[in-house]
């Protein structure tokens, strides 16, 4: 099959290590979308690469741990920081109006709207009908 000559070829390889040309890798993206099969192969091929660097690795000196982990720390100090000191400024000032203005919610505004439209219509409602009762 198609996807046997990608395993065979060692075009998945190349990949990984990113000596693939432009044409490889679209027809690379092609075929996993036909093959599953592709996939399984990628992933074996990657823990392969992956073992193969890492076994003969040098590791590092302890003490880069000690510091990375310090530098690691600090950072995540400075970031929450950050973020507290963004929720702090998210923190409403001056919440109170001026002494010589009231604020009212639109809310409340549009129900005083209808509530007084809804008296005045009421009181020339009676006063059509008084008109008409009287008249007669």
């Amino acid at each position: 099959m198609e996807y046997e000559r990608y395993i065979s070829d060692g075009l998945i390889e190349k990949h990984f290590l990113g000596f693939t040309s432009l044409e490889e890798e679209e027809d690379l993206r092609i075929h996993l979308n036909i093959f599953p099969e592709l996939h399984t192969e990628m992933e074996d091929v990657e823990r392969r690469i992956e073992r193969a660097a890492f076994k003969d690795a040098p590791m590092p000196p302890a003490h880069i741990k000690v510091a990375l982990m310090q530098r690691i720390a600090r950072e995540e100090a400075t970031r929450q920081a950050n973020v507290s000191s963004r929720m702090q400024n998210k923190v409403y000032r001056d919440v109170a109006p001026p002494e010589d203005k009231i604020t009212v919610h639109i809310g409340w505004k549009i129900f005083l709207i209808f509530f007084l439209s809804s008296i005045a219509l009421s009181l020339l409602a009676i006063l059509l009908y008084y008109r008409q009762v009287v008249g007669k």
